[in-house]
């Protein structure tokens, strides 16, 4: 096995070219998860607010409806016990009756303090908590923020307590029974603390692995457009390989000098395969103790002239879609599905910056040529561009399950000239049946343009398929302008802009 790195001979200089293979996010992935981590984010806010909520909720509600219920069966304890004359004796402030009251608090261990409060909110009696002698004015529930008929929560002294108000019988007084609720408050906000620390760690583990999987779809979407796959250790003997690799070449157990490939160029590799050495263009990603070597077939550019037919031009009407026209129109006449596609090769510009027009014109010709091979009516439209057509019948359900392969063969390397080209080519196909509205070429043709379009604009795929039951999604590639009518129609108006010299 020999390595060679490709090279781009160009103004007498060589030039080693450098192509990126390696897993890297286009704007629409990163795009898409920015959103996705934005989304993660607002779902675990709006879950966390949600759940908290509600635990907080259920917390406070079974605190509040015990220490409710306990206040209402001490109420009626103590309204059993002094009858009617609890009114009397509290408006006298009768100490006999308010140490009865305070004897019952102390024995019930339920709660803390107790506030007696008249139906006007006025606390008659602080209990000990509240001194009701030190100012010249009532002290009032509201001075606190409470209501005496409502269950809250309020801070005295810098500790939490829960107010529970429960009335003496008829009488228009009631109990306000207060219960130190630090501990249960101490629990709810570690509860919350505790919450937030497992929303953060789930939100990082989600977007650790969003990331992660992203990466992996991005660096599958880039490998699956190689044909072999191969791992190998430090010393190139061969760990696993695809089932392409090992059709090719199994008897090759080792990939000599494979930690020499380039991760970002691809190089000529000399394999010795089944049906003698075939060369085949690589490059290698490095891993932990291993080597990933991604590889595909190379097309001689003369061998595969030569063994093509003797036409060796292009059809007359080559650089026209006259040819193309015709065929689609005859394929759907016939009253049955048709497939319409557009290619556009986007580094043939560069490649002809690089080593001229001749150069880039003759791989344009092989791609069509190899487009011949699997569509058979395939014609060249304009530089860069090839269109090709396909009738109905259990071929096209063959190639349409096949495509990828087709697609992954017509963008194979090319080697011409000692110098190993790599394509880009990028597809939109137009699938033609009864739906499609109408159906005739220029709009077959338009349809077919807007998903290669989406598929320059995307950058998800190397081709897309469109139907008209998608149409909507395509709806701004179909918007046209036609200069000539609209000009004819007075569309343009002409405006004058005086100048003028500012020294006259």
């Amino acid at each position: 096995m020999c390595i060679i790195p490709y090279t781009y001979y160009c103004g007498g200089k060589s030039v080693k070219k450098k192509r990126n293979d390696l897993p890297q996010l286009n704007k629409s992935s990163a795009l898409k998860l920015v959103i996705f981590i934005a989304i993660i984010v607002l779902i675990e806010v709006a879950a966390g607010l949600f759940i908290f909520s509600q635990f907080s909720k259920n917390t406070y509600r079974q605190e509040y409806v015990s220490l409710e219920q306990k206040a209402d069966a001490l109420s009626e304890k103590i309204t059993a016990k002094f009858g009617s004359s609890i009114k009397t004796d509290i408006e006298d402030k009768n100490k006999t009756l308010l140490a009865e009251i305070k004897e019952e608090y102390a024995n019930d261990t339920n709660f803390d303090y107790y506030l007696i409060i008249s139906d006007s909110g006025r606390i008659v009696d602080g209990g000990g908590l509240i001194d009701t002698t030190e100012s010249s004015k009532p002290v009032k529930l509201a001075d606190y923020g409470l209501k005496y008929n409502a269950s809250e929560k309020v801070t005295i002294g810098g500790v939490v307590y829960y107010f529970a108000p429960s009335a003496f019988g008829d009488n228009g007084y009631n109990i306000g029974c207060l219960k130190d609720f630090t501990a249960q408050q101490k629990v709810i906000d570690n509860t919350l603390g505790n919450m937030v620390a497992i929303l953060v760690v789930a939100g990082v583990l989600i977007v650790a692995a969003a990331v992660a999987l992203t990466y992996l779809l991005n660096s599958r979407s880039k490998a699956d457009k190689f044909k072999y796959k191969v791992t190998v250790d430090k010393t190139g003997k061969i760990l696993n390989a695809n089932s392409a690799f090992k059709h090719e070449f199994s008897a090759t157990s080792k990939i000599v000098d494979a930690d020499k490939l380039d991760s970002k160029a691809m190089s000529l590799v000399s394999l010795t395969g089944n049906y003698g050495d075939k060369l085949v263009a690589m490059r290698m990603t490095s891993q932990p103790n291993r080597l990933i070597v991604y590889g595909a077939d190379i097309v001689n550019a003369d061998s595969f002239i030569q063994s093509e037919d003797s036409v060796g031009e292009f059809d007359s009407d080559g650089k026209t879609t006259a040819s193309l026209s015709k065929v689609f129109e005859n394929f759907i006449g016939k009253g049955k599905r048709t497939l319409l596609g557009i290619m556009f090769i986007s580094s043939l510009d560069r490649i002809k910056t690089l080593f001229g027009k001749q150069m880039a014109t003759d791989i344009q010709r092989i791609i069509l040529k190899k487009a011949r091979e699997k569509f058979n009516y395939a014609y060249e439209l304009d530089f860069g561009y090839i269109g090709v057509t396909y009738p109905d019948g259990k071929k096209l359900d063959i190639l349409m399950s096949d495509i990828e392969d087709v697609l992954r063969y017509i963008n194979s390397p090319i080697k011409m000239d000692d110098n190993l080209f790599t394509l880009d080519v990028k597809s939109g196909f137009a699938m033609c049946d009864a739906s499609m509205n109408p159906l005739n070429f220029e709009h077959a043709y338009k349809a077919a343009e807007a998903a290669r379009q989406r598929v320059m604009d995307t950058k998800i795929a190397d081709y897309i398929i469109y139907h008209e039951s998608q149409r909507k999604l395509y709806e701004k590639y179909f918007i046209t302008f036609d200069i000539k009518q609209m000009l004819s129609e007075g569309a343009f108006e002409m405006e004058s802009q005086p100048q003028y010299n500012i020294k006259e």
